[in-house]
């Protein structure tokens, strides 16, 4: 039974001057809470999402991840790279260096307390053909070929610091490449020429120059995000010009964020790398009894109440008072991996498995309570952090449901974080025991109700 009858009178209370309806007067009627009512967990995933697109404030992921409780993770980043606005015809100019430069957005997974540690490479071919191929949409699957380093050594390592936003970090590239676009700059040479190449129907500059990639290194400890933008992710040339006093200049060659994108390549552990979108989500007690939630390579938790109706065996009239949903965070598990800020409820479909369209607070005819568990803002310093959801009219429509007439819940992360950063949360079911032996209502999911009852 899902319903724990003990639970149920130890925490009840009793009114005598409460009514229900017009033609009940003084019933007898008990306040109860219960918080033992069953709450069944699977877990389903997505196979790939969009992660390109022309949007303000545009991002890229690159680096890698062993994660003990997911598995392994990658990412890397491809980036068209405009042609400089800057011109330059000064015969004394000369060039110096070359630098990519780029800024972290806050966004990382991973163990950050190590260097990071990346790949720089030319893109083989333009961006602009492979888009065309995919209906101009890039996906978290999608790869394209990658040239030769742009660096001196085959990778670059360094100290990165995600949470400083304005950190502007400069990774020196091959001299000989930026002496090439500085020349073809100042003397205005045929491969660095804007206009369209009639045979390929694309810019001259494109064909020598298609972009960048940015991927992880063999040290790599961790992925990090990076703007891109007008002031991340560019090429900046320095040069000097000394006809008469000598000055220092730079030229930039900035992202095109039209023909950006990121993929993910994951090694998932044995009991998640079976779960996918072509088959029926699979039960918490097949992945160690937790819940997981991700964001960048999504995963999704079915959330469901199959004794919800026994609370009708408690009296002749059932009435909810208040529905609360907790989703609690495993203990120590995210040491090394940010928990989402927010967490959204949707409506589960058992025909296409699930619908993302629209959070169930958004829905008609549920009331207007908010749907969206937040995370306290200071939850790394809390022993047990927790996200609340109010699902009172919900609980309320779904008493005396059955079979098809039932509606199942999912729980994400939500649509405007899930390709724009790698988050993920672990909660445990009503059976999981953390190995710590910390007490198990702490990391368990937990449905708590209040409910007044009538008996004539």
């Amino acid at each position: 039974m899902g319903l724990f009858f003990s639970g149920l009178l130890f925490n009840s209370c009793k009114s005598d001057d409460f009514r229900i309806g017009r033609n009940l007067v003084d019933p007898h009627v008990r306040i109860i809470r219960t918080d033992t009512i069953t709450v069944r967990l699977s877990n389903f995933a997505i196979d790939s999402m969009v992660t390109s697109g022309n949007r303000e404030g545009w991002h890229g992921f690159a680096g890698y991840y062993d994660d003990p409780a997911i598995g392994k993770l990658s990412a890397q980043s491809y980036i068209e790279i405009n042609r400089t606005q800057n011109s330059e015809s000064n015969k004394y100019a000369y060039f110096d260096s070359v630098m990519l430069v780029f800024r972290p957005n806050g966004n990382y997974y991973g163990d950050s307390t190590q260097n990071a540690s990346f790949k720089i490479s030319r893109l083989k071919s333009c961006l602009k053909d492979e888009f065309e191929m995919r209906d101009e949409k890039m996906y978290s699957t999608s790869f394209v070929p990658v040239g030769a380093p742009l660096t001196k050594t085959a990778e670059v390592s360094f100290r990165m610091r995600p949470n400083r936003k304005a950190e502007e970090i400069e990774i020196r590239l091959l001299d000989s490449f930026g002496d090439s676009l500085f020349r073809g700059i100042r003397d205005n040479l045929d491969y660095m020429r804007p206009d369209i190449n009639p045979k390929t129907q694309v810019s001259y500059y494109l064909e020598t120059f298609p972009g960048i990639s940015i991927s992880t290194g063999s040290n790599s400890s961790c992925v990090y995000g990076f703007g891109v933008n007008d002031t991340s992710c560019l090429i900046r040339v320095y040069y000097s010009v000394s006809a008469t006093i000598k000055e220092q200049k730079k030229m930039e060659f900035k992202p095109n964020p039209h023909r950006t994108f990121f993929c993910y390549e994951s090694e998932k552990l044995p009991d998640l790398a079976d779960i996918d979108s072509k088959k029926e989500p699979k039960p918490t007690s097949g992945t160690r009894n937790m819940g997981v939630l991700m964001s960048g390579t999504p995963m999704y938790t079915r959330i469901q109440f199959p004794y919800l109706n026994n609370i009708f065996h408690m009296a002749e009239i059932v009435m909810i008072r208040e529905a609360t949903l907790f989703i609690k965070p495993v203990y120590n598990s995210y040491d090394t991996v940010p928990l989402p800020p927010k967490l959204n409820l949707y409506y589960y479909n058992p025909l296409n498995y699930y619908v993302k369209g629209s959070a169930l607070s958004e829905r008609s005819g549920y009331g207007q309570q908010t749907l969206t568990g937040n995370l306290p803002a200071n939850y790394r310093i809390q022993r047990y952090p927790h996200y609340s959801f109010n699902i009172t009219d919900f609980i309320s429509d779904q008493l005396g449901k059955f079979g098809n007439n039932s509606i199942d819940l999912f729980v994400a992360i939500p649509n405007d974080s899930e390709n724009s950063t790698i988050q993920r949360l672990l909660f445990g079911d009503q059976k999981f025991i953390h190995p710590g032996h910390i007490p198990d209502f702490e990391n368990q999911v937990q449905l708590r109700i209040d409910y007044i009852t009538y008996n004539d």
